[in-house]
């Protein structure tokens, strides 16, 4: 991931950038994508399940919450620039309402970077987890498992956003680069 952000690969040129960006939005409007967008909705107006008493599983959960709320804040800034960016056709980039900053893009993709290696982290945990709560009591299970389920999903829905705003975002900053525009 650092390596793209850095632009140790070759250079794509504009045409091919265009078509990438072009296959994104694809991506972004398929069926998958607005199913994901719609269950993570869902997911942040239903919340955090309250506290079980159980520690790893509040923990996880609260884990899954955060990582939730960013990928939902890092959709909100994409947007207002994956609306209105528009390549003139030699190769340089404009953006109506404001331009781009590759330095914004730079931090952001680091930023992504890393939310994708926690969601990762917290997702390895969570079968250990589930092994944990079989062994509770069947009063304690219940609102543990509810818990689990909502971080199990929390976490699939933003480990597969994130990856696709990596995407998204090392286009725009590959975009920004190979127009000199910055």
């Amino acid at each position: 991931m650092f390596a793209l952000v850095q632009g140790t690969f070759a250079q794509k040129t504009a045409d091919e950038l265009k078509a990438e960006r072009q296959e994104l939005q694809t991506e972004m409007k398929a069926k998958k994508a607005v199913e994901r967008t719609k269950k993570m909705e869902k997911l942040v107006s239903q919340g955090q399940p309250a506290a079980t008493g159980v520690s790893s599983v509040d923990l996880l959960a609260t884990s899954a919450t955060a990582l939730l709320k960013t990928t939902t804040a890092n959709n909100e800034f994409l947007s207002t620039f994956k609306r209105t960016v528009t390549d003139n056709g030699g190769g340089e980039v404009d953006i109506t309402t404001e331009k781009a900053k590759l330095d914004d893009y730079l931090k952001l993709a680091v930023s992504i970077g890393e939310q994708a290696a926690k969601v990762a982290l917290e997702a390895q945990k969570v079968q250990k987890i589930k092994d944990e709560i079989k062994s509770l009591s069947p009063t304690q299970a219940m609102p543990a498992t509810k818990a689990v389920t909502y971080a199990s999903d929390a976490l699939d829905v933003s480990g597969s956003e994130l990856q696709l705003q990596l995407k998204l975002v090392n286009n725009l900053i590959e975009t920004i680069k190979s127009s000199k525009n910055y």
